[in-house]
């Protein structure tokens, strides 16, 4: 047993380690919201509504990201929610666009659209949420003037 006990703490800090170099890694993740777009999709009515993030990784590790969760608001008002479980790996040193779909009610679009022409006004968009990646949640609240 005493022979095997610097083996087993060798690897128990191997292991520690390599999960510390994750989070660190993960902490220098950077994640802008970038616009909303719209997309026709074969077989359905109505185009589909989606927010794109650009995502940098100033790390020198890939970094995996486990999920995009969250909340957009046109003028402080609700439009839809993005929940995203897809996993998806950022190069080293590299930087990415990624589109997520936005799950919105038609009637919350529908007051939204009707909002806008109505006021006349320039609008904003609001994308509250946050990033998991290794275990890292990294906040995101950021706000567009369109």
């Amino acid at each position: 047993m005493k022979k095997a006990l610097p083996i087993i703490l060798t690897g128990a800090a191997a292991i520690f380690l390599y999960f510390v170099s994750k989070a660190n890694a993960a902490k220098k993740l950077k994640i802008y919201f970038r616009d909303l777009s719209t997309k026709k999709i074969p077989g359905q009515i109505l185009p589909s509504i989606f927010v794109r993030f650009n995502i940098n990784n100033g790390s020198n590790t890939p970094i995996t990201v486990n999920s995009i969760v969250g909340d957009i608001f046109v003028n402080n008002n609700p439009l839809g929610s993005v929940s995203n479980f897809d996993k998806f790996t950022i190069a080293a040193n590299s930087q990415s666009i990624y589109s997520v779909k936005i799950d919105a009610p038609i009637t919350s679009i529908a007051q939204t659209v009707f909002n806008l022409f109505k006021k006349k006004q320039k609008f904003s968009v609001r994308f509250e949420g946050n990033v998991n990646s290794s275990g890292v949640l990294i906040p995101i609240s950021q706000k567009l003037e369109l």
